[in-house]
Formats: structure tokens, sequence, C-alpha cells
């Protein structure tokens, strides 16, 4: 079932560095953001920049919210 749909921009596309929890959902995109969604909404909770490109196996995503990025550095 679709709760939310979020419009990505045309350049954008979804890498395997999506993580999803019961209340946020974590993407890291291909341009070196970090994206933390609200789950219920939709809403972006906030947007921070990462130095490489990561991949899904170096996203981590705690409950409340907060996400960690693990580098190559």
């Amino acid at each position: 079932r679709e709760v939310w749909r979020l419009r990505l921009p045309s350049n954008a596309y979804l890498t395997e560095s999506l993580t999803v929890t019961d209340t946020h959902i974590a993407w890291a995109d291909p341009a070196g953001r970090l994206h933390v969604f609200d789950a219920e909404t939709g809403r972006e909770l906030y947007r921070v920049p990462v130095r490489h490109a990561v991949g899904g196996s170096r996203l981590a995503l705690r409950p409340d919210g907060r996400a960690t990025v693990l580098t190559w550095d």
C-alpha cells in the first residue's frame, strides 16, 4: 500500500543506499547528500552533505532519525 510519494529531481535515481525503519527513511543520493525523511508523512527532516558515495551497507539509521554514514576515509 502506498502511503506517500516523493518527487525526486529529474537527475536523481535511487541507489542501494536506502535504509528504512518503522519511523524514518534515509537515502544517500549519488550527488553526495544524505536525506532523512519521516516514514509516516514523507516530510524531509534534514539533509546533510557526505564526502563520498555510500552503499547501503554503510548507512545506519537509528529509531530517533539520526543517521550515520561510514565513508572510506
